[in-house]
């Protein structure tokens, strides 16, 4: 079977906090995983927890980056497809646009739709047009 996280889930794996909770969870998805269950972190739960970890537990980016890529990579963690692109991408913390901008133009990309932008960094995404 394959399980969805929601972010609580996946801010509580990530953070490893707070203790006891965090402990629960993690025991739980790994148990999971290890009866063969998938889980399943999407575009908007990866966004979110993106956001959760450098807000509410002050972790940089860089951090919060290569810890969701190093989750998206470990067996019975499926991301979004979008995600695991743009999660490779190297220097992803510097970039303009970032990780939730390249994330919605990936999503989409992959459904065949130009994105319409009032940020001028998305000039440098291909099916993307800035507006005023």
């Amino acid at each position: 079977m394959t399980y969805a996280l929601d972010t609580s889930v996946l801010v509580r794996i990530l953070a490893n906090r707070p203790q006891p909770l965090a402990s629960d969870v993690i025991a739980d998805v790994a148990a999971r995983i290890a009866d063969g269950d998938d889980v399943y972190v999407s575009n908007l739960v990866a966004s979110e927890a993106y956001y959760a970890m450098q807000h509410h537990y002050g972790v940089d980016k860089r951090t919060v980056l290569q810890s969701l890529k190093t989750m998206s990579e470990q067996s019975g963690f499926m991301f979004a497809p979008e995600a695991k692109s743009v999660l490779a991408l190297d220097g992803l913390e510097h970039m303009n646009p970032g990780f939730v901008d390249r994330l919605i133009h990936g999503e989409s990309e992959r459904q065949g739709m130009s994105v319409l932008s009032c940020e001028k960094s998305f000039r440098h995404l291909v099916s993307a047009e800035v507006i005023p």
